[in-house]
């Protein structure tokens, strides 16, 4: 078989790759528990490099998300989010790891406490699944993909 068409690993390469796989999931744990979940918005510092770049579609999907696409950005809507959804709880439901990226299914719960997206607090509890892809180098999170049920949130709080 042409060398392009073969792989040749060794037992320690392999290892080592598992063993950076599992510490890029743990940074994503540590970011849904102290930043999402602990409100703890210092962590942001610590996981989130500051070249970070959001290429989500509810960035450019969702009016006034626009700004979201880099470390500040997503500081920034991360303020907006938690003034609507003060009490959020995000589960993760699964995850995995290839080479330098992790996936997730998460849910989100939270009650509606503010206004959001020019919509009245509603007080109602919601729940919003999303798919999250995150690139981490050197520990920190540098890129974001991912897709949310916005239609599902709009219509959790009356707006559709």
């Amino acid at each position: 078989m042409p060398a392009a068409f073969t792989e040749s690993r060794s037992r320690e390469g392999d290892r080592m790759k598992g063993s950076d796989q599992e510490a890029n999931k743990a940074v994503i744990r540590r970011f849904v528990e102290e930043f999402q979940n602990q409100n703890r918005v210092d962590a942001i510092d610590e996981l989130v490099s500051r070249d970070f770049v959001n290429h989500s579609g509810t960035v450019r999907d969702v009016p006034g998300m626009e700004l979201a696409t880099d470390f500040e950005g997503m500081k920034g809507i991360d303020r907006m989010w938690r003034q609507a959804f003060p009490k959020q709880r995000v589960t993760i439901r699964d995850m995995a790891a290839e080479a330098d990226k992790v996936w997730t299914h998460k849910t989100f719960e939270t009650v509606h406490e503010g206004e959001f997206m020019g919509i009245a607090p509603t007080g109602k509890t919601i729940a919003v699944d999303a798919i999250d892809i995150m690139r981490v180098k050197d520990g920190k999170i540098v890129e974001h993909w991912a897709v949310q049920d916005m239609w599902g949130l709009m219509r959790q709080l009356g707006a559709v």
